[in-house]
């Protein structure tokens, strides 16, 4: 048996690679065609679910607060602040 170099080696992880990146989006091509097409034909059949279904988000969108999305850079000082969490640490701290 022969013995690769360095750069065998390498050649064979990338070939492995891409080859597993071309596996995953098969795969997920596949997932999502599957998906697709069951979702149509459950509405085909069934389209009174799908409109409970739009029914129920805009009632609980309604009910439920929404959530601020954080402003600035630093995500946890923002939702320590909507939580009401005092912090401590000063800008020079960090």
């Amino acid at each position: 048996m022969a013995e690769k170099d360095e750069g065998g080696r390498a050649d064979s992880k990338l070939s492995r690679f891409k080859g597993g990146m071309f596996l995953a989006a098969v795969a997920g091509t596949g997932l999502l065609a599957g998906f697709s097409t069951t979702l149509g034909m459950t509405k085909k059949k069934s389209p009174d679910m799908f409109d409970k279904l739009a029914e129920f988000r805009t009632e609980m969108q309604q009910k439920l607060p929404r959530i601020p999305k954080a402003r600035t850079k630093n995500r946890v000082e923002n939702l320590d602040s909507l939580f009401g969490i005092e912090n401590d640490t000063t800008e020079a701290e960090r």
